[in-house]
């Protein structure tokens, strides 16, 4: 919940009704007993990579016996870590999602809040259905990289933006062109430096990108770009190759203060992609030559 919030209303005032689970954040939101899980299980949610994770996304997560413990935490968890997981995945087997949005509920006759016209307001954050991020998850990349796609699909990847909103520190602007505020949409989108990658790989691709908007829906506006099956993959692949060569340019000036031609990043991106997608099986070999 947003700091605000949770000053001006106090947890003695007001209740979580379960819904979808997709307005409540899992860790940080009171839903469950009396106080939040990153209160009760703190060591969990320090090693957790989802601290801001919806509750019904970090639910499938917990339950999903494909998953593995590095996908989930940021290193393995001991013996009384286990215990408490274990506790913790037992209190969401017992949970029953519906259909309608999670609700705010007063509790002195207050009556219902509408949790998609009021809590986005007031915690401004973005909303990202369970089922988009299920979809993102799917995608045949690397689990770095699916992290590095749920920290942009969340709007918390730690651009300058970020930091000066929450630390205020620095500006806030852009490190490649000091014109616009540094938020994912331009870092990975509107920026000049941005823009030369995107126009390499509409020659790659042979489509154009130029209906895409800078805004919090960017990433699966790029993904929904190419609809054809057969295609369809090796787009998704390509696009998180790109974006996290982006990111790397990005964070190579920052903290090495060294500028990255964009043309040499472009082959390394897709040299990345093609490597992906080798590794997924959704191209063979011996299609490089057609892949660069």
């Amino acid at each position: 919940m947003n700091e605000w919030f949770l000053r001006t209303f106090s947890s003695e005032n007001w209740s979580w009704k379960i819904g979808n689970g997709n307005s409540i954040m899992f860790w940080r939101d009171v839903w469950t007993a009396s106080q939040s899980l990153k209160v009760s299980y703190r060591r969990l949610f320090s090693l957790s990579h989802f601290q801001d994770a919806k509750l019904h996304e970090m639910v499938l997560l917990l339950n999903d016996e494909s998953s593995l413990q590095s996908e989930l935490w940021r290193r393995q968890l001991r013996g009384w870590e286990i215990e408490s997981l274990n506790e913790l995945t037992m209190i969401t087997k017992n949970l029953r999602f519906k259909e309608g949005y999670d609700e705010v509920t007063w509790i002195p006759g207050k009556g219902s809040y509408t949790v998609k016209k009021g809590y986005q307001l007031i915690s401004n954050c973005s909303y990202v259905t369970t089922e988009s991020w299920l979809k993102l998850w799917k995608i045949k990349i690397p689990r770095r990289i699916k992290l590095f796609y749920w920290k942009v699909s969340h709007n918390i990847l730690p651009t300058n933006s970020l930091i000066y909103n929450r630390l205020r520190k620095g500006n806030g602007n852009c490190v490649w062109c000091n014109n616009a505020m540094e938020d994912h949409s331009h870092i990975l989108w509107s920026c000049h430096y941005a823009k030369l990658f995107w126009k390499e790989v509409e020659v790659w691709w042979n489509i154009s990108v130029d209906k895409v908007l800078p805004n919090h829906n960017m990433l699966f506006n790029l993904l929904n770009i190419i609809s054809d099956h057969k295609c369809k993959s090796a787009w998704d692949i390509s696009v998180a190759s790109v974006l996290w060569s982006l990111w790397l340019a990005r964070n190579e000036y920052v903290f090495r203060h060294r500028v990255v031609d964009f043309r040499s990043e472009i082959m390394l991106s897709k040299v990345r992609s093609y490597e992906w997608s080798i590794k997924s099986k959704v191209i063979s070999h011996n299609s490089y030559r057609l892949w660069a």
